[in-house]
Formats: structure tokens, sequence, C-alpha cells
């Protein structure tokens, strides 16, 4: 059975804010939009993240709290607002790989 081409984890609800503006523009890869509530620690680990995944993924910065994967479409592929945020990335790491392989 084939896959669907991007996999949505959530309500699946549209993706609107500034951080979308400049840069490439959504194109065909993903936006990984981290809040401006990140610790130092955080913001570093999900650079390396980001850099893992160099063709699909873009990393934007946001005035507003947690973390948004946002599919090429504009839809939120995953977000979290508030809780453990090593687990997150491995969530969003999870959710890249599939789009790859």
């Amino acid at each position: 059975m084939a896959r669907p081409p991007f996999t949505i984890e959530g309500p699946g609800k549209r993706y609107i804010d500034d951080s979308m503006c400049g840069g490439k523009g959504i194109l065909s890869r993903f936006l990984l939009v981290l809040g401006n509530d990140a610790e130092a620690s955080i913001i570093e680990a999900v650079s390396r993240l980001a850099g893992s995944f160099p063709e699909i993924v873009e990393l934007r910065l946001a005035r507003h709290q947690g973390m948004a994967l946002v599919r090429p479409d504009g839809y939120i592929a995953y977000s979290m607002h508030k809780g453990d945020d090593i687990a997150a990335l491995g969530s969003v790491r999870s959710l890249l790989e599939r789009q790859t392989n």
C-alpha cells in the first residue's frame, strides 16, 4: 500500500505566520519553525537537525512559542507548544526520515 506523500501528525491545519515571509519561501521544502522561547541548547539541536536535511528543510525563527514543522503545502505536519523538546526533535526527525526514504 502506498504511503501518502506527506505525513501529518495531528489535525492538519494551515500554518500562517510572518516567519513564512522571506528566505526562499516554502518552495518544495519543509519549514522548521522555532519559537523565540527556545533555550540556546534547543536552538543548537534544531539547527543540527535542519542541517541534516539541507535539501528539504529550512529553519526559521518566529515570535511565537514552541516548534512547528510545516509541510511544503503550508499545513502543519507536527507542532509542540510546551513539553519535552528532545522527544519533539525525535518526532520531527522521524517524520523527515519517512519523507526521504
